[in-house]
């Protein structure tokens, strides 16, 4: 995708789709929102966390027909309280993280549970 493309589509808001895999990345440098069908619990990582500084960012998890999927986060995502927020359980049903970077971490800025699906 050229430069110019990847501008549009942050800017658009379009979700960028993560293929699901044991260990998903979460490339700041590619969106400003993000969605992955959960099929297992995957470890998820953080890339590209200095262009992440003072933007904000959504995360879709959707519950595959099956359900129950519950991913790690890594240690630069900082949840209030150190609690990580809880998923949706029910299959088919999708949540929205929301996290802001601060250049070396991503801070939970929000989260809603069951939004969809």
């Amino acid at each position: 995708m050229t430069q110019l493309g990847t501008t549009y589509q942050r800017i658009r808001g379009k979700y960028y789709t993560l293929t699901y895999a044991a260990t998903i990345d979460i490339d700041f440098a590619l969106s400003l929102n993000f969605q992955v069908t959960l099929e297992g619990n995957p470890v998820l990582t953080f890339s590209n966390l200095g262009v992440a500084n003072g933007k904000i960012y959504c995360v879709r998890f959707i519950q595959d027909a099956t359900g129950g999927r519950v991913p790690t986060y890594p240690a630069t995502f900082k949840p209030p309280g150190d609690i990580d927020p809880t998923l949706s359980s029910a299959a088919n049903k999708i949540d929205l993280l929301t996290l802001r970077g601060d250049g070396t971490n991503m801070e939970q800025f929000g989260f809603a549970q069951t939004v969809g699906g």
